[in-house]
């Protein structure tokens, strides 16, 4: 049985050898033949104009619309109302929710207005936050309502307890 030889096979594993220093990597350029005109444009159909020149574009600054008429800024007070609704539905069964709910109804509020202006352009955020807000504000107030009388019931159950047992029915 014979032995594979030794190393790597012919050719894998070994790094080409590199250009000494100075020397271009690749060939130059050749240059464009002289005395030869460019190729010519296409000519228009009989009977119609030549097509139209146009300036050279040119990149737009940041911020700006290429079509011409300015973008609306995007607020952040749209986003903040989206958020603060989110978080006031959340918390509305926790009654705490009624306070991020009144700042997104006041954020939608103001935001929609200077959306209706053109001032900004994130109105349907501050639409659903709004939306958002007022359906946190009503969970709250529901809640409220729902713990006052829980509550009073519970009170009364416990106050006409007679025993340590129907004390603790009460509040199952």
């Amino acid at each position: 049985m014979t032995q594979p030889p030794e190393g790597p096979p012919p050719g894998y594993g070994q790094t080409p050898p590199y250009p000494p220093p100075g020397y271009p990597t690749a060939p130059p350029a050749y240059p464009a033949p002289s005395g030869y005109p460019p190729p010519p444009g296409y000519a228009p159909p009989p009977g119609y104009p030549p097509p139209p020149t146009y300036p050279p574009s040119y990149q737009q600054p940041y911020g700006h619309n290429p079509y011409g008429y300015p973008i609306a800024p995007s607020d952040g007070l749209g986003t903040a109302a989206l958020v603060l609704g989110i978080i006031g539905v959340i918390l509305a069964f926790g009654v705490i929710g009624i306070i991020p709910s009144i700042l997104a109804l006041i954020f939608g509020i103001i935001v929609r207005k200077r959306a209706n202006r053109g001032r900004a352009s994130n109105g349907g955020q501050a639409l659903a936050g709004l939306i958002l807000g007022i359906v946190g504000i009503v969970v709250s107030i529901g809640m409220v309502f729902v713990f006052a009388f829980t509550g009073n019931s519970v009170q009364a159950c416990q106050d006409q307890a007679q025993t340590q047992s129907e004390f603790n029915r009460c509040s199952d």
